[in-house]
């Protein structure tokens, strides 16, 4: 009996110390996954640990942009960003600003903002200091400049010169700042306007739009900003980007018609155009029609003869290019072009 219970005792002692092993080896296969596996759960446990924002990846006119998490401090340094940013809804922490200061129609919406300088050469020590999380600027800065700015904060760089393109730029930056349905709702409703503008529209009147540099005149093409929306609109655009002369394409205006849109010409030049309708756009201390009053060949022309030049507003016209300038132009526009339909 006794060699009985002896063997039982030996027989329970080698199952328990063979479950105690297999329990072991268990373990060991549970801490200890093979290397692939265990880099990628390292990765996902380290990111969570340090508080580290999913990075998002967006395909824009610069090419791929990355960023952390949603933007809540934001510097523009452009009109455009600007107009977008207050579109949206955001005020940004930092602007820059033309020579003339924040444009009116964007004031009440900038109101808090910090200047940082000059658009063209914003101070870098105050965009520091503004700590921002995301910079919007426009693409013709100097490379120096850019690799400056990227040393500070994530840097977007667009310019618009077309009122397609101001809408695409717009829907990005929304999807940047995580309103991209409130960026989608603006632009579906500025092209149910067009289209609403167009479809009562009494025909195509021929139009134009021109500004002044110093003594020089220069004037936009079809394609530009306001060009693309006065042709939006019903209107026959004169000055044609495809109809420039060699003569009138070469040098200087080479480069600003491919990139500005724009072209510096002569008085003659609009003569020979002779658009029924034309907008000067102008500061507001500084109306380029008092410049012209009582040149021979300025009087020469229809627009002037039948009381169809408009003064506008430069910032929304030339330098805004952006969602709130395309608008606005789209509401200030019809009655000039068509007021036999459209009211002031």
């Amino acid at each position: 009996m006794n060699k009985q219970n002896n063997l039982w005792l030996t027989m329970l002692l080698v199952f328990l110390v063979g479950a105690a092993l297999l329990a072991g080896c268990g373990g060991q296969s549970t801490s200890q996954p093979e290397a692939g596996a265990a880099g990628g759960e390292a990765a996902g446990t380290n990111a969570n640990a340090d508080g580290g924002e999913e990075e998002r990846v967006f395909q824009t006119p610069g090419g791929e942009f990355r960023i952390k998490g949603i933007p809540k401090r934001v510097v523009g340094l452009s009109i455009e960003s600007l107009d977008s940013l207050v579109a949206l809804g955001v005020e940004p922490v930092g602007m820059a600003l033309p020579p003339t200061g924040v444009p009116e129609y964007l004031q009440e919406g900038l109101k808090n903002t910090t200047s940082v300088g000059d658009r063209r050469e914003p101070n870098l020590e105050t965009i520091l200091s503004l700590e921002p999380d995301l910079i919007v600027m426009e693409d013709n800065f100097s490379a120096a400049i850019k690799d400056e700015l990227q040393k500070i904060a994530p840097t977007l760089s667009y310019r618009a010169n077309s009122w397609e393109e101001a809408m695409e730029h717009h829907i990005l930056l929304g999807d940047i700042l995580g309103k991209k349905q409130e960026a989608e709702a603006f632009v579906s409703e500025f092209k149910a306007k067009l289209d609403e503008v167009k479809g009562k529209a009494s025909g195509h009147v021929s139009a134009m739009g021109m500004y002044m540099i110093g003594d020089e005149y220069a004037m936009w093409l079809d394609n530009s900003f306001v060009g693309s929306i006065l042709t939006s609109l019903g209107a026959d655009y004169a000055l044609k980007y495809s109809e420039l002369t060699s003569e009138e394409s070469a040098g200087e205006n080479k480069e600003l018609a491919s990139e500005s849109r724009l072209v510096k010409l002569n008085l003659e030049k609009l003569i020979e155009l002779n658009p029924q309708v034309l907008f000067l756009m102008s500061n507001k201390d500084d109306l380029i029609s008092e410049k012209l009053k009582g040149n021979a060949v300025w009087s020469k022309l229809n627009a002037v003869q039948n009381g169809r030049v408009h003064e506008v507003d430069r910032n929304i016209w030339s330098r805004g290019r952006g969602p709130i300038a395309a608008k606005l132009i789209v509401e200030q526009a019809p009655p000039l072009l068509y007021p036999e339909v459209f009211k002031q």
